[in-house]
C-alpha cells in the first residue's frame, strides 16, 4: 500500500459493482479489506474484527444474505452498525444516487445523471486530505 493508502470495505449487492469498484480502488493503490452484500453480512464481517479506514455504503441491499432487496433503503442502518463496531473515527461514504442521502460523511455517485460511471479509487484518494 502506498502513503495515502487506505483500507476499505464495501457494502453492496451487486457483484459486478463489487468488482469494479475493488479493481479501481485496488488500481488507486488502496487495499478492499472486506466486502458485504446484505446487512446480515456485514454484521458478520464486522464482527470478524475487520478494521478500515473507509466504508462505502450502498442505501439499497437485502436485510438478509441472499433475501430481496429492502426498497426502504438499509444505508442509515449499515452506517450505524459500522460506527459500533468500527468507531466514530471511520469515514463512512454513502454510495446511491440519492440525491442528500440520509446518511454517510461523504457522497459518492457510483453513476453520474450521464450514465458515466465515477472511478472509487480516483474519489477515496481524494478523501486522504479531506476533513470530515
Amino acid at each position: 500500500m502506498t502513503q495515502n493508502a487506505r483500507r476499505v470495505i464495501i457494502f453492496e449487492d451487486k457483484p459486478d459493482t463489487v468488482e469494479r469498484m475493488r479493481r479501481e480502488l485496488t488500481e488507486s493503490g488502496h487495499a478492499v479489506v472486506g466486502t458485504a452484500g446484505s446487512i446480515e453480512a456485514l454484521q458478520i464481517l464486522l464482527g470478524s474484527g475487520v478494521r478500515a479506514d473507509i466504508v462505502l455504503l450502498d442505501h439499497q441491499a437485502p436485510r438478509e444474505e441472499g433475501g430481496d432487496v429492502d426498497d426502504r433503503g438499509v444505508g442509515p442502518l449499515a452506517e450505524e452498525l459500522v460506527r459500533k463496531a468500527l468507531g466514530p473515527e471511520v469515514v463512512t461514504v454513502s454510495t446511491t444516487s440519492l440525491d442528500n442521502p440520509p446518511y454517510g460523511d461523504f457522497h459518492f455517485m457510483k453513476m453520474t445523471r450521464d450514465y458515466k460511471f465515477g472511478n472509487v479509487g480516483e474519489f477515496v484518494t481524494s478523501l486522504s486530505n479531506k476533513e470530515r
